[in-house]
């Protein structure tokens, strides 16, 4: 999510001509949505995560996604429904499926509310995070809870979370090296 591309490394990624990728990270640079380090002739690009239209944008891209687990697995949608009801008595700040664990996020993983929940959803392979622990996971090697998941409830969340931690991304995975 932290990472620096130039525009022609994005160009050969989505297999498109330098001149109309340019045009377009110009306009996204523009918008606030991109950010860009210059580096001697090029610049490296990253998403803005404190940018709105940015994470408005990365929250229609995850629907997306969301809608096909949805369809995919048969269990996703109970899943999803107890969580939309439990949310009322108790704060679920996100929700993410990572491989074939849904983790919910919470302020207190350990109150007896939130494993009363929990122990209710139809779903057996259900763990309760706490913020900590998730901006942990998110800053960790395993980029699978930055990359390879899927944000079932509390998109928003979950960018908010992502922002949060964003400067540690940056020093950790940047080509730019880390900073002290």
């Amino acid at each position: 999510m932290k990472e620096h591309f130039s525009i022609n490394q994005i160009a050969t990624k989505l297999g498109k001509t330098y001149p109309y990728i340019h045009q377009t990270v110009q306009g996204l640079l523009e918008r606030g949505i991109l950010l860009a380090t210059p580096v001697g002739r090029s610049h490296l690009c990253t998403l803005n995560l404190q940018s709105e239209e940015c994470v408005a944008i990365l929250t229609l891209i995850e629907l997306e996604r969301t809608s096909r687990a949805l369809k995919k697995d048969r269990f996703l949608p109970a899943v999803v429904e107890a969580v939309r009801k439990a949310n009322h008595g108790v704060r679920i700040w996100t929700t993410i499926l990572v491989g074939d664990k849904v983790y919910t996020v919470v302020d207190d993983p350990r109150s007896e509310s939130i494993v009363a929940i929990l122990g209710s959803i139809p779903y057996s392979n259900m763990q309760a995070l706490g913020i900590g622990s998730l901006s942990e996971l998110l800053v960790g090697k395993d980029a699978s809870f930055r990359e390879d998941r899927v944000i079932l409830q509390g998109f928003e969340n979950y960018f908010m979370m992502l922002a949060g931690v964003e400067e540690q991304l940056g020093m950790l995975y940047s080509p730019l090296g880390a900073r002290p």
